[in-house]
């Protein structure tokens, strides 16, 4: 008996430690990076180097090879995507390698963008409110999916070096944490499913322009533009704009740093029709927006009389690059738009869940029509 409690005390004292420092992983895992962009440029006399930046020329250059990593979340799993068929967890990340090609004006990627996501919706007067439960459940079946397979990683490290009752407890122990998992992740997967709650693209509004001139000072988003670039872990991503009276007309706009398809992206908007702080509601999107040079920026416009309203982007490759930073001063080098973005792992699924510490360049004003 003795023994039994002398083991048990053991594995739940390393699980308690092991949350810990999962916790404490989770924590710090928006202040890190985790999403590295960067080019191998080959050139005509067979030197090669790594830039952190495309090439504005073609000139000397044999090839550009364009290495994207992504690794951000709970350490060692990577949601890459979801569909009608399956989820996907991947452990230790993903890495993308592309050949770009020079058409011309810039370097760009293959027009090989992933299928959008097609998924049947809810419809009806509680279609919203059940649209918005149902994504916040799958997220959070998603979260805790993660956490167990990683519970599960820490426990078989800890089985290493035990012996006897100890390691036949601890790999008890881990057995049952997997077979939790994978019940997690098969609900998940039946979220992820043909009756899920996703979203449909929809038509596009508003025509997408490439930007002329600068935006009006009194602008919401950056201020002095970023340009740090990364690949991003979600699909969507929006902010919050100050709540507004009446019908208006909104005008966005945001930088590519790479043009054509891997810097391309819809604008869109959501609004929060329930009242809980979250958008809920798909109200416009564009068409794609993808720029003809590295660093252009393009603008878009919709109207709407919905009083809380998001704005930002979505988009179907998941190599597609974002100015992006997770340090930026508040009301002075981002003013007007929500400190908190919102994101979704679905190209047109709902901005559901709450990303802190990400910040782009993008900018908002608007006009009454």
């Amino acid at each position: 008996m003795h023994a039994d409690y002398t083991t048990a005390w053991h594995f739940w004292r390393d699980v308690a430690i092991g949350g810990a420092i999962l916790l404490a992983l989770a924590a710090g895992a928006a202040g890190q990076p985790g999403r590295t962009v960067y080019y191998q440029v080959t050139f005509s006399d067979g030197s090669g180097r790594d830039v952190s930046t495309v090439p504005e020329t073609h000139k000397g250059i044999t090839r550009v090879l364009r290495i994207v990593r992504i690794e951000q979340g709970v350490r060692g799993y990577e949601i890459l995507s979801t569909g009608p068929q399956t989820l996907t967890l991947v452990s230790r990340g993903q890495t993308y390698r592309t050949d770009l090609a020079w058409d011309g004006r810039a370097w760009v990627a293959p027009e090989d963008a992933a299928p959008a996501v097609t998924i049947s919706t809810p419809s009806g007067p509680d279609a919203a409110p059940a649209r918005a439960e149902v994504l916040r459940v799958k997220a959070s079946l998603l979260e805790l999916a993660a956490r167990l397979l990683e519970s599960h990683e820490k426990l078989a490290a800890a089985e290493k070096g035990l012996d006897g009752p100890q390691a036949d407890a601890v790999a008890k122990a881990r057995q049952e944490v997997r077979g939790c998992a994978m019940q997690v992740l098969a609900e998940a997967r039946k979220l992820s499913g043909p009756d899920a709650a996703g979203g449909q693209p929809g038509e596009p509004t508003g025509r997408v322009e490439p930007q002329t001139g600068e935006a009006p000072k009194q602008a919401a988003g950056i201020v002095k533009p970023i340009d740090q670039v990364a690949c991003l872990p979600h699909r969507v991503q929006v902010w919050k704009l100050p709540a507004g009276p009446g019908r208006r007309t909104y005008h966005v706009s945001a930088g590519h740093p790479e043009a054509g398809a891997a810097g391309a992206f819809y604008y869109v908007a959501y609004a929060d029709t329930t009242g809980d702080g979250r958008p809920d509601q798909r109200i416009a999107r564009s068409d794609l927006a993808r720029a003809e040079q590295p660093g252009q920026w393009t603008q878009w416009a919709f109207t709407t009389d919905c009083r809380d309203v998001y704005v930002g982007k979505a988009w179907d490759r998941p190599d597609t690059v974002h100015y992006h930073t997770e340090a930026v001063r508040i009301d002075d080098n981002w003013r007007g738009l929500s400190s908190e973005t919102y994101v979704s792992v679905d190209a047109w699924g709902l901005p559901a869940q709450p990303w802190l510490r990400s910040w782009g360049n993008l900018r908002v004003w608007n006009s009454q029509p």
